[in-house]
């Protein structure tokens, strides 16, 4: 029998433990992702009519066309969904469109505008210097998506977490050239 006093300081250092493991999953890098911090930018940030691209959402796989992003934006932005499945259910049998159509119909909404990007850590755009050229969404496929002549990155932040989400805001010219369209391109 190890006794009142030695059963006493065992309990407190084994809840000390417990503590301190619970500490450490408080943690920036050990929190689930801050969609909740990411949305609450974009919300402040985004205008009404802009266009937000959430390219965390590569999935495929779902019963329901939602994102962890959605829980927390305010409701009636423009959002695509990069590779959800859209309509009525059942969604598992759907499709979803393909990333050069998705990503297409979202620059054309943010021409004259701004084109929001959720990235997690290896989506990201392609610059040349202040230039914007491309939207990189699938982190798994080596696939760009050209963004219209003169974009231009407004603003960059990070948001730490398990997985780090990253949000791109892109000003999009109305004056782009309107017979060259963005295209789906490969890196080689």
């Amino acid at each position: 029998m190890a006794g009142r006093f030695w059963g006493s300081v065992g309990t407190v250092l084994v809840a000390a433990c417990f503590g301190f493991g619970a500490a450490r999953t408080l943690a920036g890098e050990n929190r689930l992702p801050d969609f909740k911090s990411a949305a609450a930018f974009i919300n402040g940030q985004a205008g009404a009519h802009d266009a937000i691209v959430d390219a965390m959402s590569t999935t495929g796989i779902t019963p329901v066309p939602l994102t962890p992003l959605d829980a927390y934006l305010n409701p009636g932005r423009s959002e695509y969904r990069v590779r959800l499945p859209e309509g009525e259910p059942p969604l598992l049998m759907k499709p979803p469109a393909p990333l050069p159509d998705q990503l297409r119909q979202a620059v054309r909404q943010a021409r004259g505008r701004s084109l929001i990007v959720v990235a997690g850590e290896d989506g990201s755009l392609v610059r040349e210097g202040d230039d914007v050229t491309a939207v990189k969404a699938e982190p798994s496929v080596t696939s760009t998506f050209d963004l219209p002549e003169g974009s231009k990155l407004i603003t960059e932040r990070r948001f730490q977490g398990l997985a780090l989400v990253k949000v791109f805001e892109v000003d999009v010219p109305d004056d782009a050239p309107r017979g060259r369209e963005p295209s789906a391109n490969k890196i080689r």
